[in-house]
């Protein structure tokens, strides 16, 4: 059978329970701070340098490969005194140009996946960590209050039952 009462012997262990208690609150506090700011620095990563970066070399190397196939193409026209010239090395120069283009477009594209994807699941992801926030921000000081409050009616209680010692 359960009753409503607990045996204190001291208001210690109240004020015990409340450093507990703070420190739970700091180290939750630290923690939506921490998630918060990595969310941030992974979107700032991504939008300020990642995007720039991969739209920069794209536009690099889509003029490395017009510059490439307008060499080969003066090539071709060109003949030397053993007739054709096979443009070996211009078309070697011309795919390591593309190769290059295609991995910029694939990185490009995939930054603003990444981007679009990182936007639904930040919002996914933090809402409830703003729900954290948001009950630790309206219930500890609350709960907080309440324990000081106890502790004060503790201490009062254990003043007016103690034995007088004065007294025969």
């Amino acid at each position: 059978m359960w009753h409503n009462s607990a045996r204190i012997d001291s208001p210690e262990v109240i004020k015990e329970f409340r450093r507990h208690f703070v420190k739970f609150n700091e180290t939750c506090q630290n923690a939506i701070t921490g998630i918060r700011g990595d969310a941030r620095k992974v979107a700032q990563w991504l939008q300020m340098e990642q995007l720039p970066y991969w739209t920069s070399e794209l536009r690099k190397s889509e003029e490395a490969r017009l510059d490439a196939r307008t060499k080969l193409s003066m090539e071709k026209n060109n003949e030397n005194i053993y007739g054709k010239n096979s443009c070996i090395e211009e078309r070697k120069v011309l795919r390591k140009a593309e190769a290059r283009k295609e991995h910029a477009e694939l990185k490009l594209r995939a930054v603003k996946k990444w981007m679009s994807m990182l936007d639904r699941e930040i919002e996914n992801q933090i809402g409830p960590v703003n729900n954290l926030a948001s009950t630790l921000d309206n219930e500890f000081p609350r709960g907080l209050a309440q324990l000081d409050l106890l502790t004060e009616k503790l201490e009062e209680y254990f003043r007016l039952s103690a034995p007088d010692s004065g007294t025969v």
